[in-house]
């Protein structure tokens, strides 16, 4: 974003007093929201912004004394642009058009044009090449999972668009003076080159639908363009004399305070200050990564920008947007809901057979927010394969979540030849039962006294020795998971690590833990077959 702020000095930067106004739109980029909250949002809009406004200022004396040295440079920066993001040739195509109409469609306007896109071209084609080979897609994931050309979709970009423009009404209001600027032959096809990438990437934007990010994300390539703008049209004014100079910078600064005021309001930028949950996301994947980094769960989550990137482990995005299926196979209804939240298929999810399903945001849902999890949680199968659990981490800050676990995946129960273990952590379930990481940095699950907590388990037939390993007074209580079963045969129980033997056929057994007057540690409960020589000694 500094670069940003360098390419208009180094374009429009004054020098001479009567340009003194030519100073302006730098500050109008420091009090736009999209531009303080994207210099530090982690995604691609700095570097997006750099490339944009270097091109644009290395193009505009393009217009009045061709060099090639400066067409190749920028359309390096634009080829580089295009790699930062797919919709990048749109700004290459409008700077190429905008030369050819700037030469008069002269045959040496078209070769100008042709040097700068042939940059862009290669880069497209390149990575278009890399695509097709690695993924075997011409369109990226992310555009299958969030472009549907819907009238609905179109009316929400379309107000996303207008919304900001309005918010930015002091720059908005300022760029128009480039316009203005269009009346004299000498700023005309300046004020062009950069009034048709603006509104091409406008209309793009609406058409797409907007953004969901907070700040308007989106709206930092029209903030750099409308910059560009007003100092073309403070230039013209500053160039008619000091008069025309001196009501610039009063227009100018008119236009400051009415965006640094519009900006203090704008709920998105308000929005960005107090948005948090992603950072709920680090407690979460660092408690994952610390308990599970050996046994490398498969993770399946609706916040897959955060989970997975602080966990690092092996993830199934069930929005689709980093998934080839979900982005490939969209529902009947797909325009018509939350962007970038429509996809999903819950028997997909199931057949992946993720161990760590966690629904909505890190602090997770027993119920599910999107089509993938309301699905899920609706599959009975899904239901009697998974366990709900509360995990929590304490680092760097207390968070809590609810996240179903496979009860017989990679951290589920685990099997031997004549024995089975479930994790105490299974156990964290209802309103009084916790998993948290000991000093020893395992997972456990705690009870607070008083409290129960279950789990089914399928057990072969014959006899088996049951323990619970763990500290306090927890309380074994075994029975038939079948009713019919368990009202014909009593529920078995011991107190402490000893004494408890189940017997029967192979079949669901349902394992009852209760902490007694203190709360209680579960690290796990053992099940160890009793053979033939056992029950001769």
């Amino acid at each position: 974003m500094a670069a940003v702020m360098g390419a208009l000095l180094f374009a429009y930067g004054p020098r001479r007093l009567v340009e003194l106004p030519l100073g302006l739109p730098v500050l109008a980029l420091a009090l736009a929201g999209p531009i303080a909250v994207w210099a530090i949002g982690g995604l691609e809009q700095p570097l997006l912004a750099a490339l944009l406004s270097w091109a644009a200022v290395l193009l505009l004396p393009e217009l009045e004394a061709p060099r090639r040295s400066r067409l190749w440079t920028a359309g390096g920066l634009l080829a580089l642009l295009c790699l930062t993001r797919p919709d990048g040739p749109l700004f290459t195509a409008t700077f190429a058009a905008a030369l050819v109409l700037a030469g008069g469609f002269r045959r040496t306007a078209f070769a100008d044009g042709v040097r700068l896109a042939l940059p862009s071209a290669g880069a497209v084609g390149g990575q278009l090449a890399f695509r097709l080979l690695y993924y075997g897609d011409w369109v990226v994931n992310t555009a299958r999972a969030k472009v549907a050309f819907s009238f609905g979709r179109f009316a929400d970009g379309a107000s996303y668009v207008g919304d900001g423009l309005l918010w930015l009404g002091g720059l908005t209001a300022l760029a128009l003076l480039g316009v203005v600027a269009a009346i004299d032959r000498r700023h005309r096809y300046r004020t062009f080159l950069l009034l048709v990438p603006l509104l091409a990437w406008l209309c793009y934007v609406a058409a797409v639908g907007g953004d969901i990010f907070p700040a308007r994300r989106h709206l930092v390539p029209a903030v750099v363009l409308l910059a560009l703008l007003a100092a073309e049209g403070l230039r013209w004014l500053c160039a008619r004399g000091p008069r025309a100079a001196l009501a610039g910078g009063v227009a100018g600064l008119t236009a400051l305070i009415a965006l640094g005021f519009a900006q203090s309001r704008d709920p998105e930028n308000d929005r960005a200050i107090h948005e948090r949950w992603e950072w709920d996301g680090l407690v979460l994947g660092n408690l994952l990564q610390e308990a599970f980094a050996a046994q490398r769960p498969l993770v399946a989550v609706d916040a897959a920008g955060t989970i997975p990137y602080f966990s690092r482990l092996p993830a199934l995005d069930m929005l689709g947007l980093n998934d080839r299926f979900l982005a490939s196979n969209p529902p009947p209804d797909f325009g018509k809901g939350f962007l970038g939240h429509e996809l999903g298929n819950g028997a997909y999810v199931l057949s992946r057979a993720p161990d760590i399903v966690v629904m909505c945001l890190p602090t997770g849902s027993a119920r599910g927010c999107f089509r993938s999890g309301k699905e899920l949680v609706a599959d009975p199968a899904f239901r009697q394969a998974y366990q709900l659990v509360n995990l929590e981490g304490r680092e760097p800050h207390r968070v809590r979540t609810l996240a179903w676990v496979r009860k017989e995946g990679r951290i589920g129960i685990r099997r031997e030849e004549g024995r089975v273990e479930i994790p105490g952590f299974l156990f964290a379930t209802g309103k009084w039962g916790v998993a948290r990481l000991d000093s020893e940095r395992v997972l456990r699950g705690e009870l607070e006294r008083g409290a129960a907590a279950r789990v089914h388990v399928e057990l072969g037939a014959g006899s088996w020795r049951v323990r619970a390993v763990g500290t306090g007074r927890l309380r074994l209580v075994l029975r038939p998971a079948d009713r019919a079963a368990a009202a014909a045969s009593p529920a078995r129980h011991a107190d402490g690590e000893g004494g408890l033997i189940w017997s029967g056929p192979a079949q669901k057994v349902d394992v009852l833990v209760r902490a007694g007057k203190e709360p209680a540690r579960i690290e796990r409960i053992v099940f160890e077959r009793i053979t033939d020589a056992d029950e001769a000694r």
